[in-house]
């Protein structure tokens, strides 16, 4: 929200609005970023997530499929929505997927 504002005080003091000693915002100090808390799962978390997978719910074997999709390609879950039977690449262990905007070819996958 501070950085909103300071943005506008900024304009506003280009386009001759305010004088720079009356614009609030130069006497506002920016509040720092918190540290991020997207860490990876740890071993024993993704051992007791691939159990809870393969022992519950109406398709464990479709489950346990999704969640190795996602630990050996790192595709992301629209990604892994999108693959189709074709997409796999056996003879260079890779798989052709989805990324946010653009095809990202030849993710890592593991040969069957």
């Amino acid at each position: 929200m501070v950085s909103a504002i300071r943005y506008l005080y900024r304009f506003a003091v280009q386009d001759h609005h305010l004088d720079t000693s009356t614009a609030p915002s130069v006497h506002l100090d920016k509040p720092r970023r918190l540290p991020g808390t997207r860490r990876a799962p740890s071993a024993h978390q993704l051992t007791q997530i691939n159990h809870v997978a393969a022992t519950t719910g109406d398709d464990p074997d479709l489950d346990t499929l999704v969640l190795r999709i996602h630990l050996e390609t790192t595709c992301r879950t629209a990604s892994a929505l999108t693959l189709r039977g074709r997409d796999p690449i056996p003879t260079n262990a890779r798989s052709d997927c989805q990324a946010k905007t653009e095809p990202c070819t030849g993710s890592p996958s593991p040969p069957h």
